[in-house]
C-alpha cells in the first residue's frame, strides 16, 4: 500500500509542476491538490469512477461548490495523467454536478410562459409571409 501512496503523491507533485509551469492559478491548484490529496486519503490505491463519484458525492453533501471543485480537481488530475501516461482518461464519465445558482451574466427576458404566449400569437396571424414561408 505503501508504494501505491508514493506512486500517488509523486503523480500529485508533477501534475502541480506541470500546473505551474503552464501559469494556471496556484489558488486553483492549492484546492485542486487538497481534493486530490482527501481523496486518496478516503480511498488509498482506489483510482475508478465508482471510488470518485463516492467521493464528489460525500463532498457535495457538505457543499454544492466543493462538490463541483472535487469533481473538477479529479477530472483535472485524470486528463493530465492520461496524457502522462498515454492512455485512455478513467474518470471521463465523472459528471459535474450542476450550479442551481442563476447566472450573473444571463438576462432572462420572458419567462418559458410568455415565450409561449408570443408563439401562439404569431401562429394565430394567418397573414403571408409571417410565421411561414408562402407569398401569395
Amino acid at each position: 500500500m505503501a508504494r501505491v501512496n508514493q506512486i500517488i503523491e509523486s503523480d500529485i507533485r508533477s501534475f502541480s509542476a506541470d500546473w505551474v509551469a503552464k501559469g494556471q492559478a496556484r489558488s486553483t491548484l492549492a484546492e485542486y491538490v487538497r481534493h486530490l490529496n482527501r481523496f486518496f486519503e478516503a480511498y488509498p490505491g482506489a483510482y475508478t469512477l465508482v471510488e470518485a463519484r463516492q467521493y464528489a458525492g460525500e463532498v457535495l453533501a457538505r457543499s454544492a461548490s466543493q462538490g463541483r471543485f472535487a469533481v473538477r480537481a479529479l477530472k483535472a488530475f485524470d486528463t493530465w495523467r492520461a496524457c502522462e501516461y498515454e492512455t485512455a482518461p478513467k474518470l471521463s464519465k465523472l459528471r459535474m454536478p450542476k450550479d442551481p445558482t442563476p447566472d450573473p451574466n444571463r438576462t432572462q427576458v420572458a419567462s418559458g410562459e410568455q415565450v409561449e404566449v408570443l408563439l401562439r400569437s404569431i401562429k394565430e396571424l394567418k397573414r403571408p409571409g409571417i410565421g411561414d414561408c408562402s407569398f401569395p
